[in-house]
């Protein structure tokens, strides 16, 4: 029983909330586009977007607290939340963009890019090793899933 679930914890749950996200994403670019489509102004939706966020993450931050006690607040953590913030909002505000200019279908499969985006950047400051061999099945598997989600974009943008 306790095999089963460590198997649950390590394996089901990560893949059912990268799942579960994927879809959510992909539904709120269908639903970005058909409520734009109407007439909605895309500043008007990105402020209900964050508004039912707000309402839904918010009593989770109640109900999951850590034991720890928290960071000292400084004005260095008030500068890193606001540049996190900004770069949020900058990367939704240019992906609604290029959604009322594009298809969903295009802003989903561009999503898929992003975990080749951040092994890159793993790579350039040295967090990440990439050793290039000739064979496929040597290289480390976060290499072919990288590959793949490049090629992946490429013939969707090539197929548009």
């Amino acid at each position: 029983m306790a095999r089963q679930r460590d198997y649950c914890l390590r394996e089901v749950l990560p893949f059912t909330a990268l799942v579960s996200v994927e879809c959510t994403n992909v539904g709120m670019n269908t639903l970005y586009k058909a409520v734009v489509a109407n007439g909605l102004n895309f500043h008007v939706y990105m402020a209900y977007a964050y508004a039912i966020s707000s309402i839904v993450l918010l009593p989770l931050a109640f109900l999951f607290h850590r034991n720890t006690p928290l960071p000292p607040f400084s004005m260095i953590l008030l500068g890193k939340f606001f540049i996190l913030g900004f770069i949020g909002f900058s990367g939704q505000y240019v992906g609604n963009l290029g959604i009322k200019y594009s298809n969903p279908t295009m802003a989903s499969a561009m999503s898929s890019i992003a975990p080749a985006c951040t092994f890159f950047l793993a790579i350039i400051f040295r967090c990440s090793v990439f050793s290039v061999k000739l064979k496929l099945p040597k290289y480390p598997p976060q290499n072919q899933i990288n590959f793949r989600a490049i090629i992946h974009t490429i013939l969707c943008m090539i197929y548009s």
